[in-house]
């Protein structure tokens, strides 16, 4: 997610970064860092880690598309099994 760089500071303190150099965030590193201060053991969380820019043929990406892009639906669960991943 691209931040404006008026708003890194303020976003890098909110989101528990301790600089305020990138013009981006990791969106899953957040997400990862939430579920843990929630109460979810580091094995129980998987990452697809795909890409939807570079995946054209699979995702539809704004950043890529701009106007015409698509829409898309993402899930988050709980798996009962940490053994087992997808």
């Amino acid at each position: 997610m691209f931040t404006p760089p008026s708003a890194r500071a303020e976003v890098s303190a909110q989101f528990g970064f301790s600089h305020a150099r990138s013009r981006t965030i990791d969106l899953a590193e957040v997400n990862r860092r939430q579920l843990i201060t929630e109460g979810l053991a580091p094995d129980q969380i998987y990452s697809a880690a795909l890409c939807t820019f570079c995946l054209a043929q699979d995702f539809h990406s704004y950043r890529r598309e701009k106007d015409v892009a698509g829409r898309m639906l993402s899930v988050v669960g709980v798996n009962a099994s940490p053994s087992t991943s997808p």
